[in-house]
């Protein structure tokens, strides 16, 4: 089963893939195509993946989960996930929410303000998901001018 077929499936580099939520069967594809840890910005609720990180753990993936809820996205766990992303710089990293939307917006913020990717280049990667709109167009906007001054 290759990784595109998991919902909004998005290679962003040889090191980092994201995607909507992954099946357990999609899970054991992510380690046999080398990810090497899990970065869930999902509430740890359901109807999400309730057996999550024993599943990934049981695979020898490490595992994450910023839990991010979808109307109220704060700047505190975005900075929680460039410590993570940060700390696992050089591993392949495979990161998800319930579409990719949530994951696309911070991915894009991530690569923007910590990798150098231009921004037009990060905007096209999250584009392909969706344009952010609302709160969500609003944190982002509120993000970077946030991170960058900081």
């Amino acid at each position: 089963m290759p990784l595109s077929e998991i919902t909004n499936y998005i290679a962003y580099s040889e090191r980092i893939g994201s995607a909507g939520q992954p099946t357990a069967e999609q899970f054991a594809e992510i380690r046999t195509e080398g990810y090497e840890a899990v970065l869930s910005l999902l509430p740890d609720r359901p109807p999400y993946f309730a057996d999550e990180e024993q599943l990934v753990a049981a695979l020898g993936l490490e595992f994450a989960r910023i839990p991010v809820e979808w109307d109220s996205p704060q700047l505190a766990q975005l900075e929680t996930f460039f410590e993570v992303m940060n700390r696992w710089r050089g591993r392949r990293v495979f990161v998800h929410c319930a579409m990719n939307m949530r994951v696309s917006a911070f991915l894009y913020l991530y690569h923007t303000l910590h990798e150098g990717a231009g921004e037009a280049q990060a905007h096209a990667l999250m584009n392909q998901i969706w344009e952010p709109e609302g709160v969500w167009e609003e944190f982002v906007r509120h993000a970077k001018t946030h991170f960058q001054t900081a």
